[in-house]
Parts: C-alpha cells; sequence; structure tokens
C-alpha cells in the first residue's frame, strides 16, 4: 500500500485554508481568494497556490517552526516550484537544481524545493533519504563504516542494487517512492556535492583523520502543509551551526571520533573526571569552524545563531505575534548555558501551528524482486503545464531500475550477504568501529543531528534496526461527497475566518461581526524587517498565478452570495440572511 499522507478531516483542511488567507502577509491578495479556496476545498478536496502562496506559506511554515534556531531568516528563504514534475527522474532532476542553487559556490542559501501534493487518495511522491546529501553506512565483520544513522537506508539502497564501496563517506543515492508503489534512486552527481575536509589551525595531524562533512544540510523527509494542502515532497535547507557537525562527527552513536582525536592528543581517558571528551570535542569545533572557514563555505557558530535567535523572538513578540519553541532544540550541546537561549523560558510548541513542517515517522519500505516493466500511474497535474525542454525530467543519469514493493519481509540472509560482500577498508581514522551488537539499543531520538536554520532531520525510520516491515497493498478509501459549510463546525469555520479578515470574504464586510462566536484570529503587523517579495522560481518559465473569476456585481435584492446561500442548511441560511441584512442597514 502506497503510504498515504496522514488522513484530516475536511473540517480541519477548511480550517486551515481560512487561517491561512486571513494571514496579514497574504492581505494585499484579491479580496475574493480566499473565499475562492474555500469553495474549490469544500467540493473537490483540493485547490491550487499561486506561486506567491506557495512562497509565503513556505516562509511561514519556516517561522512556526519550533525547533529551529535559525528562524531569525525566515523571509530569505528561496523556493523552486517542481509542482508540475510527475515523475521520479523529474523530482530528482529538481533536486539536482536545488543543490545546485543552495550550495552557491559555498555561499550557502536558504532554499525550498515544492513537488506535486498528494492527490485526493493520499498517494505521492516522498524522498526517502532523510537529507539530500547522506553518508552511507554499512554492518561488517569488524563493526560499523561510515555513518550508523543510515544503515537501513543504505541496505535499501544495495537491496535496490546500488553498487557500495564500503567507504566511511560514500554518498547515498537519492531513492524516491513514487504514488504507484514503486522505488527509484538516483545517484547524486559529485559535482553538486560540496563537502569540506576538517583540519585544525594548530594540529597538523587532524587532517590525517580524514574526516570532512558536506556544505548543504537540505532535509528531505518532512511534509509541508500549506492552508489544508499537503506537500509531502518537499526538501528545503538553510545552514549548519558548527555543533551540529560537531556531533555528527563526535556522537557515540554516529562517528565517533572523540576517543580517536583523545588519542592523538595524548589526554587521560582513564575516568570521566578527566574531561577528555569535553576537550576533544572543543579541539574538533574549533577543527570545524576553521575549515569551513578557510574552504569559504557558510555556517555559523552556536553563540551567533543563539544571539540571532533571541533577537528574533524580540522581533516576533514586538510584532505582536508568539514564538513557539522547544526549549531543548534551540539550545547547542555545546557550552550551553554560555548562550542567551539558556536563561530564558518561551513560548511553548503549538502542535496545531499551520503552515508548518510535519515529522514523518513512517518506516521504510520493503523491496521485493526487479519489476522489468512495472505499471506507473502519472500524478494529476495540478498546475498550469510551463514551457519547458522536451524529456527534461527523464534526463537524469545514472538510474536503477525502478523496484516494486513487495509483501513479504526481507530475508535475514540478504543482510548476512550484504555484511560479507562490504569490504572492511576503514581508514585508520576510524579503525575503532563500533561492534555492529551496539547499534541495536540506540535511541532514535538522537540518530541525527539537527541542522541550524532547518531543523529536524534525524529519521526514526532510518535509526534504529527494528522488526521487518511487511507491506499489504489496499484499495484507496472511497471519497465521499462534502457538504459545502452544511455542518456547524464548517460554519464556524467561515466565521472565524471573516472575523480575521472580513475584507477577504466577500459580501461580508467589516461591519459584520459575530457575537459569542469563536475568538478572532486578529489582524496583526506584519515584520517589517524585510520584504516577502524574495525570489520564487518555477522549474522553467514562471507559471501564473491562478486569478479567481471576479464575482458579479451584486442586484439590488439579490446578494452576490446566492450560490453559497443554496448549499447552506435551513439553519445556516437563516442566518446568512441576516448577515446580509445587517451589511445593508
Amino acid at each position: 500500500m502506497s503510504r498515504a499522507v496522514p488522513s484530516r478531516s475536511r473540517t480541519d483542511q477548511l480550517r486551515e485554508c481560512g487561517r491561512f488567507f486571513a494571514q496579514p502577509e497574504l492581505g494585499h491578495l484579491p479580496p475574493d481568494r480566499g473565499m475562492a479556496a474555500l469553495h474549490e476545498l469544500a467540493g473537490e478536496g483540493t485547490y491550487q497556490h499561486s506561486l506567491e502562496e506557495l512562497g509565503i506559506g513556505a516562509r511561514l511554515a519556516w517561522r512556526n517552526h519550533d525547533r529551529c534556531v535559525g528562524r531569525k531568516h525566515w523571509r530569505a528563504l528561496d523556493v523552486l516550484d517542481a509542482r508540475t514534475k510527475t515523475t521520479a527522474a523529474g523530482i530528482a532532476q529538481a533536486c539536482w537544481e536545488h543543490l545546485e542553487r543552495a550550495t552557491n559556490g559555498g555561499a550557502v542559501r536558504s532554499m525550498i524545493t515544492i513537488g506535486p501534493p498528494a492527490d485526493a487518495d493520499g498517494r505521492a511522491f516522498r524522498i526517502l533519504n532523510s537529507q539530500l546529501i547522506r553518508y552511507a553506512g554499512y554492518r561488517t565483520r569488524g563493526g560499523i563504516v561510515g555513518d550508523p544513522a543510515n544503515l537501513e537506508l543504505t541496505e535499501l539502497a544495495m537491496d535496490l542494487g546500488w553498487s557500495a564501496t564500503g567507504g566511511p563517506f560514500d554518498v547515498l543515492p537519492l531513492m524516491i517512492h513514487t504514488p504507484d508503489d514503486t522505488i527509484r534512486y538516483f545517484l547524486v552527481p559529485p559535482e553538486l556535492v560540496m563537502e569540506v575536509p576538517i583540519s585544525h589551525p594548530e594540529f597538523s595531524w587532524f587532517a590525517e583523520l580524514g574526516l570532512k562533512w558536506h556544505a548543504v544540510p537540505a532535509v528531505s523527509n518532512m511534509d509541508l502543509e500549506i492552508g489544508g494542502i499537503t506537500y509531502p515532497c518537499a526538501p528545503f535547507n538553510g545552514w549548519y551551526v558548527s555543533s551540529e557537525i560537531g556531533r555528527n562527527l563526535g556522537d557515540t552513536d554516529r562517528y565517533d571520533m572523540l576517543p580517536a582525536i583523545a588519542d592523538r592528543m595524548n589526554l587521560d581517558c582513564s575516568s570521566d573526571r578527566t574531561l577528555w571528551r569535553d576537550q576533544s570535542l572543543i579541539e574538533l569545533s574549533r577543527a570545524i569552524l576553521h575549515s569551513y572557514r578557510q574552504s569559504r563555505v557558510h555556517l555559523v557558530d552556536h553563540h551567533t545563531v543563539a544571539r540571532q535567535f533571541v533577537d528574533h523572538v524580540d522581533r516576533e513578540h514586538a510584532a505582536g505575534r508568539t514564538c513557539p519553541t522547544d526549549w531543548s532544540w534551540v539550545n547547542p550541546p555545546l557550552s550551553a548555558s554560555l548562550t542567551p537561549t539558556f536563561h530564558r523560558y518561551f513560548d511553548p510548541p503549538e502542535s496545531d501551528a499551520r503552515p508548518a513542517f510535519l515529522r514523518r515517522d513512517t518506516a521504510l519500505p520493503v523491496v521485493g524482486a526487479i519489476a522489468q516493466d512495472p505499471p506507473t500511474t502519472p500524478m494529476p497535474q495540478r498546475v498550469p503545464p510551463r514551457d519547458q525542454p522536451a524529456a527534461q525530467a527523464e534526463t537524469v543519469s545514472p538510474a536503477a531500475p525502478t523496484v516494486p514493493l513487495m509483501s513479504s519481509a526481507r530475508s535475514a540472509a540478504a543482510g548476512e550477504a550484504r555484511s560479507a560482500a562490504v569490504a572492511d577498508s576503514r581508514p585508520a581514522a576510524v579503525a575503532d568501529a563500533r561492534p555492529a551488537a551496539g547499534v541495536e539499543g540506540r535511541p532514535a531520538a538522537v540518530a541525527d543531528a539537527r541542522p541550524a536554520a532547518v531543523t529536524d532531520a534525524r529519521p526514526a525510520a532510518v535509526a534504529t534496526p527494528g522488526p521487518e516491515l511487511t507491506v499489504v497493498r489496499e484499495s484507496p478509501p472511497e471519497r465521499t461527497a462534502p457538504t459545502v459549510f452544511g455542518a456547524a463546525a464548517d460554519t464556524a469555520i467561515l466565521r472565524e475566518s471573516v472575523r480575521a479578515r472580513p475584507e477577504a470574504f466577500p459580501p461580508l464586510g467589516e461591519e459584520t461581526l459575530f457575537v459569542g462566536d469563536l475568538e478572532s484570529v486578529g489582524e496583526l503587523e506584519p515584520d517589517s524587517e524585510m520584504p516577502l517579495d524574495a525570489e520564487v522560481s518555477a522549474d522553467s518559465s514562471p507559471a501564473p498565478a491562478l486569478a479567481p473569476s471576479p464575482a458579479p456585481e451584486p442586484d439590488e435584492d439579490e446578494p452576490a452570495s446566492a450560490d453559497l446561500e443554496l448549499s447552506l442548511s435551513a439553519e445556516h441560511r437563516s442566518l446568512w440572511r441576516r448577515m446580509i441584512r445587517s451589511k445593508r442597514t
């Protein structure tokens, strides 16, 4: 069965849509745009965002993300529109363009690429990698080589036919799960993977450890929700905080390099009381900052980003907004008490905040035999077609054959064969690899480090080997025709939206109030730090924005909302007429 988007009620979708178009950042849109979107969502189960709405929604999702310490720059997020892509190869091509633009020669830019939304049955393209650039992890007879956080993802890639080399920093292929229950993988072009070799400003031996890390932390396993619409394929990035790379290389369930560093520094490791781990981590952090600066690749230290975040919180409060924050995520793992974020509390996280990036807690699929000619079901094209070069979506190379899911579990014999096939080619720097048995007890919660401006990159699905997953094909549930504003909850949503921004919902004007109903969302002053019209790019030529059809002029005796009135129940029709009369008087 295709891993569908978690089902939400139509009421929830309508509420999110109404709240989205009531945002002050959308106050300049035509006044009937919000009502047009609500009508389409209620009748068809979906609607199409314009490029401008897509960009503003993505930026608001970044601003709302409670685990991100780099949100001060939320207005600078650039958007690449890939909603017209209907094949895995097209999605991969958009990801390559994302990496090229985001890397920007080392001056890393915050970017998001937004693929097609899920269809009415919840089918969608999903990237299985937790980030566009991930290093493989191998189980060998001598222990683990590479990144233990990606053991299952590496095994999945090998099941698909990827030829592994067994090195500590092998870039995994991009694996895309398609709406028709197949998985395709694509090798990441080496020229798009900017990596920084790690050296130390004082210790010449540090370079001999053979450490390196990549420049762009592009998170790719989270869903983006904007105005009731879910985009399951939306990789996005900010830039790294140095302490995050320090965790990737130093944590015991990652590369675990602190013992090797302490050994080269001749530190006393006989007891934790000697603070040898702390000293090793400090020197590793110094090496990371030094190396990225020498390579002219942008990242930020934990002291600077903490000050920036406190400034962001103060700006949000001055603008009349809360700033939901997970305290445990915005404080760095190194010298936390020396940063200003440690010594204050923040607004608590809001699980229902929208737009938002949502974590996807689903297991990796199980792969069966390779299909020679698998059936394909293209995604419905909701975005107007653009002029683009022929075959652009299919010129991604190299690519593996399409592979379907199977209902039986992956055999244990195959796993043993993989382990035996991977040669123990670890350099001296990782010769003291942890035994494979130690991986079984790793908690998923610490499987991956948090990138600075893009937050949650920790996939529970690939962190800890668990029981085999059985995938069963099921028919999608049948859709039922929705009732347009025919329930009390739907009417409450309409009232809330009108109270938030009445000019967006004609013929209701600012004189129409709903006394005793839901509290008003309120008109908040937008942040004046920088304009919201940052770059929004399409994968080819720009698509025309959605322009709702202009509503006919109201007749003297007939409200312009006659069609909507006919769709209401008797109780709500009476309420609607009273509202129209109150407006006229």
